[in-house]
């Protein structure tokens, strides 16, 4: 039997917003990337790993009280693929994580 984690991507410089990090922007009073996690919280059984880099302790702020695990991608810089290398789901049963960046959900 499989169970569901998650790595959720939340270290990206949100560059096509200017200024703001869009995972921090609110929805309804609270951040998006808020929003993702509780989504993710409420269907998966296992660990859920935020990659946190470019204002990361605003978006660990974000999600202060959460059951999450963070891993600081420090070469967020360099995009993307550096953020999904790092981070492992664990579990005692075989996870089958899934990735989330901002709005978008896909399973690896």
């Amino acid at each position: 039997m499989y169970s569901l984690g998650a790595i959720i991507l939340a270290a990206g410089l949100s560059r096509r917003m200017g200024a703001r990090n869009k995972l921090l922007l609110p929805i309804n009073g609270k951040p998006m990337v808020r929003y993702v996690v509780e989504t993710y919280l409420a269907v998966a059984d296992a660990q859920i790993c935020v990659v946190t880099g470019f204002e990361a302790d605003k978006i660990e702020a974000a999600l202060a009280g959460l059951p999450v695990q963070f891993a600081h991608n420090s070469d967020y810089k360099a995009g993307q693929p550096f953020s999904v290398i790092g981070p492992r789901v664990s579990s005692k049963t075989k996870p089958r994580p899934s990735t989330s960046c901002g709005r978008q959900t896909s399973p690896i």
